[in-house]
């Protein structure tokens, strides 16, 4: 499994409750491929393994999801926004 420190701290800075930004977020990883491809990799990784809890999510990133389900639907949400042309994340 890769490390998920460099993922939450993209996610905190730009998906955190004070600097929500998916657009931001989305325009930086057309910037560099290399930097895309990692973190591709990672939030691929995040919804494959499910390694977080939504409590967990909530102390690192500073959203609070009732639950472990609610919050990966959102992360599923915001992967295909950033990746799959998916709508804006709600």
């Amino acid at each position: 499994m890769v490390s998920l420190d460099s993922w939450k701290r993209t996610m905190f800075l730009l998906c955190g409750p004070e600097t929500y930004d998916p657009d931001a977020l989305k325009a930086g990883l057309e910037i560099d491929p290399d930097d895309s491809r990692r973190f591709r990799e990672r939030f691929e990784a995040v919804l494959r393994y499910r390694p977080l809890t939504a409590d967990e999510y909530e102390k690192d990133i500073g959203f609070h999801f009732d639950n472990d389900e609610e919050m990966y639907g959102y992360l599923r949400a915001m992967f295909d926004f950033l990746f799959q042309r998916g709508p804006f994340p709600e």
